[in-house]
């Protein structure tokens, strides 16, 4: 299991550099899978500092980082570790729900700071000792025949983290974690998993890009990976309708590995970028960290990049991000359910 850790730097206005260390808190799902008659079991570990443990899921998730150079590095930390730690980027501020950081924060709702109306305690459950893990870890359940985030299956809710850190002053940011399916995990159509969120406002980012029209569509973002059948991986986007064109020859006609999801017209800002680039096994470990590098307004200079394993497997440039100078990345999206976005339906 690994702990939590963000580290940013604060080097200009929306600068931020995050780093995601161990964490000693695993979050563990456990989850009936889709029309299956026994459950199974995932785990992810979460690099802000936690670890998710979905019936067969492990996610060690989010790692925040920044854009400064050469981080120190533990020669005597585990290749999990260093996993979660792929951009070399030093943080001059930082949260950690990690053990191994001083002044690391516990593994609590309190931690994660959920907005009033956009999830609550009850989203999800602490537990102790799960599997190999002597520390509090999150369970949730995905009941069978269901999709969708709801009240019993799954969870979904934002997350500001603690205040000592502002994200909307960050410019980069680096969110890590491990994931892990146990074995016999069906993963079905597929997914969602945890991964960042922000907009023009508070308001706009928790609730715009899930509207139609393009004004809305314009101010705010949603990035973060999700699995498919057959266990492939992806990152979902909702990216500025206003980016469009930039985004499309970025995403759709660049040389990302994998497949790639391009938007239609009933819902023009979603994007599934490099899918099947890189590959679910159930039984075994899987470390993702995504680093996001906003563009400067009105001009096409954003990032997403992917690591597995501590290895970078594609990285998007020439992106538009956020349409103004007001988009900012306010929180963590944490969230995974069976489903994908628009058209979900009981195929998932």
């Amino acid at each position: 299991m690994l702990p939590l850790h963000s580290q940013w730097t604060h080097r200009e206005l929306l600068n931020l550099s995050a780093v995601c260390t161990n964490v000693p808190h695993d979050i563990y799902l456990t989850l009936p899978a889709l029309k299956q008659p026994r459950a199974y079991h995932t785990t992810i570990l979460i690099a802000m500092w936690r670890l998710l443990r979905i019936s067969t899921l492990w996610l060690a998730l989010p790692l925040l980082h920044a854009s400064a150079r050469d981080v120190p590095r533990d020669s005597n930390a585990t290749d999990s570790f260093k996993d979660l730690f792929p951009v070399s980027n030093y943080p001059l501020k930082s949260w950690s729900m990690s053990h191994r950081v001083p002044g690391y924060f516990p593994t609590t709702p309190e931690t994660f700071n959920i907005p009033s109306g956009y999830g609550s305690a009850n989203s999800f459950a602490l537990v102790q000792g799960l599997g190999s893990a002597p520390f509090p870890v999150i369970n949730a359940t995905y009941v069978a025949g269901k999709y969708d985030p709801g009240s019993d299956s799954g969870f979904s809710f934002y997350a500001l983290g603690p205040e000592q850190v502002n994200l909307t002053t960050a410019k980069e940011v680096t969110m890590a974690y491990s994931v892990f399916f146990e074995e016999g995990f069906d993963f079905k159509v597929g997914g969602m998993l945890p991964g960042l969120y922000g907009g023009d406002s508070f308001e706009l980012a928790l609730n715009s890009c899930s509207d139609t029209l393009q004004n809305k569509i314009d101010s705010c973002f949603e990035i973060g990976p999700n699995w498919l059948a057959a266990g492939a991986g992806e990152v979902y986007a909702h990216l500025p309708f206003s980016g469009k064109t930039a985004n499309d020859q970025a995403i759709c006609h660049g040389n990302i590995p994998g497949g790639r999801e391009c938007p239609g017209n009933d819902y023009p800002q979603a994007y599934g970028i490099g899918f099947g680039a890189f590959q679910f096994t159930p039984g075994i470990r899987t470390t993702l960290a995504q680093r996001i590098l906003l563009n400067d307004a009105g001009q096409a200079n954003g990032e997403i990049e992917l690591y597995v394993n501590g290895t970078s497997i594609w990285r998007a440039e020439q992106l538009v991000i956020r349409a103004r100078d007001e988009g900012r990345i306010w929180g963590l999206q944490m969230r995974t359910y069976f489903g994908r976005g628009a058209g979900n339906s009981t195929r998932w």
